[in-house]
């Protein structure tokens, strides 16, 4: 993280785990174009949180404090559940199928906790392409087998799988 992204964390903190835990952030979405038909064709669901006294906090901080918490996985679900209810809504009003993409940590796919709460959700929204993004920092920290893991997880659950950095404008993958 940034040292303006820390020190504009530092007082918002307290704020940011009753956020998560309550489930009081924002979920918004970034559209994903394919440039040959310049057509939406997914949407990237994202988080947001605006502290009352910080202002908005960067992504990096929101996801990297609930790393620290152990609150990765609730954030997560949160993000997927009405990520997945949202994508309901919309396919009701277009004809044109979206594809919902889900940022997430590669040992969140390794977890058997985490993959059954998640295979669940997928099942009862059954009509809904999901394609989970590993953020490249999260592929960087894990061991091969956490990697294969999470792949195996992937390839079974019937989901995408793409690579995400994380805001970094940059990723060695």
């Amino acid at each position: 993280a940034s040292d303006t992204a820390e020190q504009q964390g530092t007082g918002a903190l307290a704020h940011l785990d009753r956020a998560i835990v309550r489930g009081r952030l924002q979920q918004v979405y970034r559209p994903i174009v394919e440039c040959s038909s310049m057509r939406i064709v997914g949407l990237e669901a994202l988080v947001r949180h605006t502290d009352p006294e910080q202002g908005p906090l960067p992504a990096e901080l929101i996801v990297g404090e609930a790393e620290r918490l152990g609150l990765a996985d609730q954030l997560s679900l949160q993000v997927l559940t009405h990520s997945l209810e949202d994508m309901e809504r919309i396919a009701a009003t277009t004809s044109e199928p979206l594809c919902l993409h889900l940022n997430v940590g590669v040992d969140q796919l390794a977890s058997e906790t985490f993959t059954a709460s998640t295979q669940d959700l997928l099942a009862a929204h059954p009509g809904v392409e999901v394609v989970v993004e590993a953020s490249g920092a999260s592929l960087r920290r894990a061991g091969a087998e956490v990697v294969q893991d999470a792949g195996r997880w992937v390839g079974a659950a019937h989901v995408g799988l793409g690579i995400d950095d994380m805001g970094t404008d940059y990723s060695e993958f």
